[in-house]
């Protein structure tokens, strides 16, 4: 696995000044979204990338992006599948 992007400091303070809605506690607090993807064609299991792919300043807006993005897409024909990790950080 080589497809790895990780979201930096910077770039968190970076949308938090773009967004209309901050990312960002007044703690420092945020839940960073990664996306793993995974190669499964029943023969092979790989995970094949991984992606931070959203910041949001609560858990719970961290829960209910996950759950809108696993709704809208049906993967059980197709070989990538993807899953969500939620973890929370601080920025300084």
């Amino acid at each position: 696995m080589t497809d790895i992007k990780r979201i930096t400091d910077e770039e968190i303070f970076a949308l938090n000044t773009v967004r209309k809605r901050p990312c960002i506690t007044e703690s420092g607090e945020c839940y960073i979204i990664t996306n793993i993807r995974i190669y499964d064609d029943g023969e092979h299991f790989e995970i094949d990338g991984l992606h931070e792919t959203n910041v949001l300043a609560t858990e719970r807006e961290a829960r209910e992006w996950v759950a809108k993005m696993m709704l809208s897409k049906d993967e059980s024909c197709y070989s990538i599948k993807h899953t969500y990790t939620i973890r929370c950080h601080h920025v300084f």
